[in-house]
């Protein structure tokens, strides 16, 4: 039985950050299909349009014009999602409490966005690495 391919949601204020996902998907997790929203609003709407079936995978960035609203959005997207679908931070941020409220409210992982562009192809090659070394549920 072979893994399904991924929809990996992006949630992110940053229109370059959403590309450089779908540009450096196209050659490194060829697998996937990767989607972007730049707000909370819009992240909730493609959720609502989505039921049931929704993203594989969530990389939510925390801060949204320097307001941490990712961290409020958390626990919505983890009422719409599938139970075994990781939601990935994706931040600048590495303050501690950022990173305990995150998981408190249901993050899977915290990661900070790589700077130079070589670490966004090693990113982007972890996450395919990870998601084909799922269990088959």
């Amino acid at each position: 039985m072979a893994i399904q391919s991924p929809t990996i949601l992006i949630i992110d204020d940053e229109p370059a950050i959403i590309n450089l996902f779908k540009r450096f998907g196209l050659k490194y997790f060829t697998e996937a299909t990767f989607v972007g929203v730049n707000s909370p609003d819009e992240a909730i709407e493609y959720l609502n349009a989505t039921q049931p079936a929704t993203p594989s995978m969530i990389l939510l960035d925390i801060d949204f014009n320097g307001m941490p609203a990712g961290l409020d959005l958390l626990p919505i997207i983890a009422g719409r999602v599938r139970q075994n679908a990781p939601i990935i931070m994706l931040t600048n941020s590495n303050r501690l409490p950022d990173i305990s409220r995150a998981f408190s409210l249901g993050a899977t992982a915290f990661t900070e966005k790589p700077d130079v562009l070589p670490d966004w192809k090693k990113y982007i090659e972890t996450i395919r690495s990870y998601w084909l070394n799922q269990p088959l549920t």
